[in-house]
């Protein structure tokens, strides 16, 4: 991995568990549905990278994809094109806890100051963690929304088991990882599936294996 190569003035410059009731996992699930930050905003990250840095194989990109144009009102649409992983904290625990990533995206690095930064993860990635040096962080693992899923289908499956639905709204929703992680309800298999009214998919995979957790975003 070449995290270490991560720097803010580079970047400027350039288990085991019990069993689980019902009503604890739909507790836990129910999180997925409520907003916890503001809508992505349009346009580039200021302070992204470039220049060679990844952060497992994903390369750093100076800018995020192109938002959508609105297929029906002809405006561009705000916000990734399609829902993604974002992580955010210390990035000292952010280059610490991933153990790879891999896929055929890149990742938007901004920095939010004082060491703080967000890994906006765009494309078919997959990202391993490290669960102890997760559990035991500051960092936020969270699903960021755009406004071309306002309003999109989301099933939230438990062991391949449907538990919960809801109409998703733009914006940044917490995964509850750490909370999935201390119950052993990742063990199981979670995933957030959405579908939008233009019957584009996305889905977030989570699935922890011993001290790994298996993060995977596709379509």
């Amino acid at each position: 991995m070449k995290l270490n190569q991560i720097t803010e003035r580079s970047t400027r410059a350039r288990g085991r568990f019990g069993p689980l009731t019902l009503g604890l996992a739909l507790t836990l699930l129910a999180g997925l549905g409520s907003l916890t930050g503001a809508l992505i905003a349009d346009g580039g990250a200021s302070g992204s990278g470039a220049g060679g840095d990844t952060v497992g194989t994903l390369p750093l990109l100076s800018l995020p994809p192109a938002p959508l144009i609105d297929p029906d009102g002809g405006e561009t649409a705000t916000g990734p094109a399609t829902p993604i992983l974002t992580m955010s904290g210390p990035i000292a625990e952010l280059q610490g806890m991933i153990v790879d990533a891999y896929g055929d995206g890149g990742v938007v690095l901004t920095w939010l100051g004082n060491g703080n930064g967000r890994f906006d993860f765009y494309g078919h990635d997959t990202v391993i963690l490290d669960r102890t040096r997760f559990q035991n962080s500051f960092v936020k693992a969270q699903i960021a929304i755009g406004s071309s899923f306002q309003g999109a289908l989301v099933k939230i499956s438990v062991n391949d088991v449907v538990r919960a639905t809801h109409a998703a709204s733009a914006g940044t929703v917490d995964t509850r990882l750490r909370k999935m992680t201390q119950t052993g309800l990742v063990d199981l298999g979670v995933v957030w599936h959405a579908e939008s009214a233009q019957h584009v998919h996305a889905v977030l995979s989570f699935k922890g294996s011993g001290n790994l957790i298996k993060i995977e975003q596709r379509d």
